[in-house]
């Protein structure tokens, strides 16, 4: 396994809240980068953009599509969160042609394998509190339609 899955296993680990909510996500991921994150929901369907992260100094904006499920927009959030992260860029384009293009895809690939395990990671809590709630509880809540996972 290379360094950069070992250290992404324990950001995952580290940044993803017990139990799992968005805001704790974001609260760890801003004391890690140093920076204030947001999320806005501000892409519109029929755009190019799934989602795009800004920053600006000490601030980060993720956008994310304002009609997406929340799934979605927690898999885009932590794309975007291992782009900064890494330190990707625009303008750290000095690469051309095929070689700039291997990078890029290569860049894009760790960012969605970062965001499948933080997703994986949300559902492998909800199963565990799911487990750990009896039998009979859970039906009830099914039926009262009273979940808390």
């Amino acid at each position: 396994m290379s360094p950069q899955w070992i250290r992404m296993d324990g950001i995952v680990k580290h940044l993803v809240p017990r139990p799992y909510t968005m805001t704790g996500l974001l609260e760890r991921a801003s004391d890690e980068l140093g920076i204030r994150l947001f999320v806005l929901p501000k892409v519109r369907r029929g755009t190019p953009l799934t989602g795009v992260v800004v920053r600006d100094g000490d601030r980060g904006v993720i956008l994310v599509p304002a009609d997406a499920a929340e799934e979605f927009q927690v898999h885009i959030v932590a794309h975007e969160l291992w782009h900064l992260f890494c330190g990707h860029s625009c303008t750290q384009q000095t690469l051309k042609g095929y070689r700039a293009t291997t990078r890029s895809r290569f860049q894009e690939a760790c960012c969605e394998r970062f965001a499948r395990k933080v997703g994986l990671e949300i559902k492998r809590q909800r199963l565990e509190r799911r487990e750990a709630m009896p039998q009979a509880a859970r039906g009830l809540a099914e039926a009262f339609g009273i979940r808390s996972w």
